[in-house]
C-alpha cells in the first residue's frame, strides 16, 4: 500500500506540473505541440512533447497502480476523470491537490462492477447444430438464434438494434464471452484478447498451411485474388506469362464438427483457455498456440518461421538464472527428443533436426538470409503440433501444472530409462 502512494503522489506531481487549464475562451497560437481536453468546464491543455509525455506515463501510472481502475475502465475514461478533476477545482479558484486526485480515483473505483457479455461476429464459419460452447466461448448462429440473444436481456430492442451488424453479407455466426468490468468500453477492450484467442486456438486446431479455411473476429481477409505479369524481351520482340491464384478462405468451418468438442486434445485446449488462473503448463501451451495461430495466418516463410520458434521457446524454454544451464538450442532439442522420441535412434534424430532448425533462426532474425526453406518450415511446424498434442492427451503430463515437473519427468526418462510418452493419435 506504501508504494501505491508514492506512486500516486509521483503521478500527481508529473500532471498537475503539466496539464494547464484554460481559462474563458483563451486560444494560444504557436506552433508548440499540445494536447487538448475540452468538456464539462472548459478545456485543458498539456504543452510541449516532453510534457506530453510525462503527462501520459503519469496517467497510465495511475491507471496500472490500481486494479480496479485497469480492470474496470479504459486508460481514455481514467485520463478524461483526472482531467476533470482538475478542470472543477479549477473552476472552484484553487489548484487541485493530492487529496482532490484520491477522491476523484476513488469515486471511480466505488462504481459497481458488472458482467458483460460480450459479442463478435465471426467470419469464415457456419454453426449447423445448436448453440455451441468451447471453452470460455458461446458460439450462435445468426440470425437463428437472434430471440435466444435478445431474450436474455431486458433492452431488447437496444440490444437488437447494437446487433444489427453494419456488414455486407451478414455474418452468421456470433461468438461472446463473459467479461466483468465498471464500463462497456473496457468490457470490450478486455474481451479482445481473448477473442484473438479464439481465432488461434481453431488455426492450431485444423492448422490449415494453404489457408483454405480461417476463423476470425478481429481482422478477417476475406477471399480473393492476386494477380501478376512476367514479361522479357526476346530477339523476335518480347513474351510475357501471367497467372491467378486465389487468396484467403475459400470454405466456412462448420464449428458444430462434433471434433471440436470430443477430440482430447481439443478438450484440454478448450479447457485451459476457460482456466482463470492458468497453470503454468496451460499458459505456457495457450502461449505457443496463439504464436502457431499468428504464424499461420502470416504469408511470409520467415516470419512463420520466427513465430514458429517463438512458439518453441515459449512451450519448453525454462527461465532460469543458473550458470550451468545448458544452451537454449540444447535445452529445446533434448525435451522435443525426449518427449517425441520413443527410441534411441529417433530421439537422437530429433534432436539433430531441432538443433539444425533452431539453428537457423538467429539467421533469420539478425537479417542474414530473409527466405525460409520449406522442409524446415514445415518440420519444425509438425514439432510443435506433435509436442502439444502430447501436452494435452499423455497421462501424466496432461495433469502436470508446473513446467519443473516436465523437466523432472524428461530426466527420469533420460536417465531411468522410463517408457516414452504414448503417441497421440
Amino acid at each position: 500500500m506504501g508504494e501505491k502512494k508514492r506512486s500516486l503522489a509521483a503521478a500527481f506531481g508529473a500532471i498537475s506540473s503539466t496539464l494547464e487549464i484554460l481559462s474563458g475562451d483563451q486560444i494560444v497560437y504557436d506552433d508548440v505541440p499540445r494536447l487538448y481536453f475540452a468538456g464539462r468546464g472548459g478545456r485543458a491543455v498539456v504543452k510541449g512533447l516532453d510534457n506530453i509525455d510525462r503527462f501520459r506515463e503519469a496517467v497510465t501510472d495511475v491507471w496500472h497502480g490500481d486494479p480496479a481502475l485497469y480492470y474496470g475502465f479504459t486508460r481514455k475514461r481514467v485520463e478524461g476523470q483526472i482531467v476533470q478533476i482538475f478542470r472543477d477545482v479549477a473552476r472552484r479558484g484553487r489548484a487541485a491537490t493530492l487529496e482532490d486526485l484520491k477522491d476523484g480515483v476513488r469515486d471511480l473505483r466505488d462504481k459497481p462492477t458488472q458482467s458483460y457479455e460480450v459479442f463478435r461476429p465471426a467470419w469464415g464459419c457456419s454453426l449447423s447444430g445448436h448453440i455451441s460452447t468451447l471453452g470460455p466461448y458461446t458460439v450462435y448462429s445468426w440470425p437463428r438464434d437472434r430471440d435466444t440473444i435478445l431474450s436474455n436481456y431486458p433492452r431488447m430492442e437496444e440490444a437488437d438494434q447494437a446487433l444489427r451488424w453494419s456488414s455486407d453479407p451478414d455474418p452468421k455466426v456470433l461468438v461472446s464471452i463473459r467479461v466483468d468490468a465498471k464500463e462497456p468500453d473496457r468490457a470490450m477492450e478486455l474481451a479482445d484478447p481473448v477473442f484473438f484467442r479464439f481465432e488461434n486456438l481453431l488455426r492450431f486446431i485444423i492448422h490449415d498451411s494453404e489457408g483454405l479455411e480461417d476463423v476470425s473476429l478481429l481482422g478477417f481477409e476475406a477471399p480473393g485474388g492476386e494477380q501478376a505479369a512476367a514479361l522479357t524481351r526476346t530477339p523476335s520482340g518480347s513474351t510475357w506469362q501471367s497467372k491467378w491464384s486465389a487468396r484467403g478462405p475459400i470454405r466456412d468451418l462448420d464449428l458444430s464438427t462434433p471434433t471440436f468438442q470430443s477430440d482430447p486434445a481439443h478438450v484440454w485446449l478448450w479447457t485451459a483457455a476457460a482456466a482463470p488462473t492458468p497453470t503454468d503448463l496451460q499458459r505456457r501451451v495457450l502461449t505457443a498456440v496463439d504464436w502457431i495461430g499468428r504464424g499461420l495466418r502470416d504469408r511470409h516463410s520467415g516470419k512463420q518461421f520466427v513465430q514458429y520458434a517463438l512458439a518453441l521457446e515459449s512451450l519448453l524454454q525454462i527461465d532460469e538464472k543458473d550458470p550451468f544451464r545448458p544452451s537454449t538450442t540444447s535445452q529445446l532439442a533434448e525435451y522435443a527428443a525426449f518427449l517425441l522420441g520413443s527410441d534411441y535412434e529417433e530421439r537422437t534424430a530429433i534432436e539433430k533436426r531441432i538443433r539444425q532448425i533452431y539453428g537457423r533462426r538467429s539467421a533469420v532474425v539478425h537479417g542474414r538470409s530473409a527466405e525460409v526453406q520449406g522442409d524446415d518450415l514445415g518440420d519444425l511446424f509438425g514439432y510443435l503440433v506433435r509436442l502439444i498434442e502430447t501436452f494435452c492427451t499423455h497421462p501424466e503430463l496432461c495433469q502436470i501444472k508446473d513446467f519443473t515437473a516436465v523437466r523432472e519427468w524428461v530426466q527420469v526418462q533420460k536417465y531411468g530409462g522410463g517408457p516414452p510418452p504414448a503417441r497421440p493419435l
